[in-house]
């Protein structure tokens, strides 16, 4: 019998060769606040969960571009905030002054090699408010 692993490798291997690669490889989340890992790591995840279970030919709407993503990264945040950081326990005013606290504008979206770029440049300041994820690894975020 096969093992969950083995099965969502066989699956990923599959849908590598139906769907071609995108020009996304790594997408990294730059928040600033170590305070909110936990909404961006849900975000991620998200996206993950999308490619994992749809692929990229599947996500006829998953964004490839620095804007698209910025934004899906900005509607998903607020319920991920609610959903796995603050379990719904927040007024409606305090909800709408932490909505606009956590949309991004795109400078805080890195893609590609701009992910590996920000790690290499670690000035030992890394506290938890960056987030990334490889499309190729579908399995993990990372946060530094």
């Amino acid at each position: 019998m096969l093992t969950q692993r083995e099965i969502r490798q066989a699956r990923l291997d599959k849908d590598k060769l139906r769907t071609p690669r995108p020009e996304i490889t790594a997408i990294g989340v730059d928040f600033g606040d170590n305070d909110f890992h936990v909404t961006f790591e849900a975000v991620l995840k998200i996206l993950q969960l999308a490619i994992y279970e749809r692929g990229f030919q599947g996500c006829r709407g998953f964004p490839t571009t620095r804007e698209g993503i910025c934004a899906f990264v900005n509607s998903l945040s607020l319920g991920a905030y609610q959903v796995f950081q603050n379990w719904g326990s927040s007024t409606p005013q305090a909800l709408k002054r932490t909505e606009g606290y956590l949309q991004l504008d795109e400078s805080r979206i890195l893609l590609n090699e701009e992910v590996g770029e920000h790690l290499a440049n670690d000035t030992g300041n890394f506290n938890g408010h960056f987030h990334y994820m490889y499309t190729d690894d579908l399995e993990r975020v990372y946060s530094k």
